[in-house]
């Protein structure tokens, strides 16, 4: 089958050879009659172009053993330039003797190496166009550049067709239309891989949009959170200002001649509470709600560097960690402060050691409960809390009542203050419990 196929290409190569040759001939006629006073005798001293000449005059005329003596002292020119059109002139003269003496695989190798040592030197002249046009016009006019030889391109793929075309006859109608099959297969193949990559590229561009969409809602929505915790933020320093404010005006209508010191000592220590709140707000993963566990450590270990009770007072904390709002938290930061204040004050008189006992836990109602027990001298009997004018105890009922919680206090074996109330964030798993 493949030397079927070979023979039927070599016939078309001779045909094509043929008829070129007869279309050429009228075109040469001085050249030819020129050369064949030369015909009888190949000579070394004969141009290139007659000897050429001379070798296609004798296939012409059927003289294949002549036309390869002329053949065999073929003198190429010593310009290098053409070496590339020399060789394919020498192969397709060579293809023209092989064909004639019927050697067709032979023939169809060197009209190969013929056609493609032709477009190789036809690529080499557009490559050296091409750099002398950017030479000579810059970057500038690099584009129209491109179109022009693009178009120089054109043209001359044209005009090869159509050369082509005015070659072929009848004989050849059946390779040219699977040529045309083949040609349009592969404008098709080349039409779906553009609207694949067209296709993939609109994809991909949606793709991107959708994303860009979505970062930017996202950045909306975070500007807006941002916004609103600003204010929120703005709010409750506002409020907790507003809380410290009467808290010190409470204080200082209250005053029963304390040293002034002692008042500013509390008053700092009460500041501080609600500034320790403020800190974890800002540092911590939640922008609304504050570990109340860690919170009463913290404030613990800065109770005892204010009022240096290393050594005399011990601290007994066993706690959940429980998150709760701000709204919650700061009036549970000034009870518990006041609280513990309370005991180290005023619990272990004399220099007295003493211990103090923290506690937040759950109930069985889901109440949250904060226990603070002192074993120190407690209350005096038949004191009301409930009826107390004093500061202190006034400032940890209010607060209670503000978080809508209970607040009590007992005498047992020194004081015990529990507060309950419903906390508005669920409570973790977490439990630390240790002594200070």
């Amino acid at each position: 089958m493949t030397a079927s196929i070979n023979l039927i290409l070599c016939a078309f190569c001779w045909l094509v050879v043929t008829t070129q040759s007869y279309s050429q001939q009228h075109g040469r006629t001085d050249k030819v009659q020129e050369s064949r006073a030369g015909l009888n005798q190949p000579s070394a001293t004969m141009s290139w172009q007659k000897q050429i000449n001379a070798v296609n005059e004798l296939i012409d005329r059927g003289q294949i053993e002549k036309a390869r003596k002329f053949f065999d002292v073929l003198t190429p020119p010593d310009a290098t330039s053409n070496a590339l059109i020399t060789s394919s002139s020498i192969a397709a003269l060579h293809f023209r003797l092989d064909s004639a003496d019927g050697h067709w695989e032979a023939a169809l190798q060197l009209l190969r190496v013929s056609k493609h040592l032709f477009d190789s030197a036809t690529r080499i002249q557009y490559v050296r166009q091409l750099a002398r046009l950017e030479d000579e016009h810059g970057h500038r006019k690099k584009r129209q550049n491109l179109q022009l030889d693009s178009q120089l391109v054109e043209l001359l793929t044209r005009q090869t067709t159509l050369q082509k075309q005015k070659f072929l006859n009848e004989n050849i109608v059946r390779n040219l239309i699977v040529g045309c099959v083949i040609l349009l297969l592969m404008v098709f193949a080349l039409g779906y891989s553009r609207y694949e990559l067209k296709t993939h590229i609109k994809q991909e561009i949606q793709s991107r949009q959708r994303a860009t969409s979505e970062q930017n809602f996202e950045l909306k929505r975070l500007i807006a959170e941002r916004e609103w915790l600003l204010k929120e933020i703005h709010l409750r320093v506002k409020n907790n200002l507003e809380l410290v404010t009467s808290v010190l005006n409470a204080q200082a209508v209250d005053f029963r001649g304390e040293p002034a010191s002692l008042i500013i000592r509390d008053s700092k220590n009460r500041i501080n509470a609600i500034s320790i709140i403020h800190q974890r707000l800002f540092t911590g993963d939640a922008a609304s709600s504050v570990d109340l566990g860690s919170y009463i450590n913290e404030l613990i270990q800065f109770l005892k560097e204010s009022f240096r009770t290393s050594g005399r007072v011990e601290f007994v904390v066993d706690v959940l960690h429980l998150n709760v709002e701000i709204s919650q938290a700061v009036p549970l930061g000034l009870i518990i402060n006041e609280a513990i204040t309370n005991a180290i004050k005023y619990a272990f008189p004399d220099g007295r050691q003493g211990m103090v006992t923290i506690r937040l836990q759950e109930t069985v109602d889901n109440l949250v409960q904060l226990s603070i027990v002192d074993n120190g001298i407690g209350m005096p009997d038949g004191f009301d809390f409930t009826d107390s004018s004093t500061f202190g105890i006034s400032l940890m009922l209010g607060l209670a009542e503000q978080i809508k919680g209970h607040l009590d206090l007992m005498n047992d074996n020194g004081l015990t203050l529990k507060l309950q109330w419903k906390s508005h964030i669920m409570l973790s798993q977490n439990h630390s419990s240790n002594g200070i």
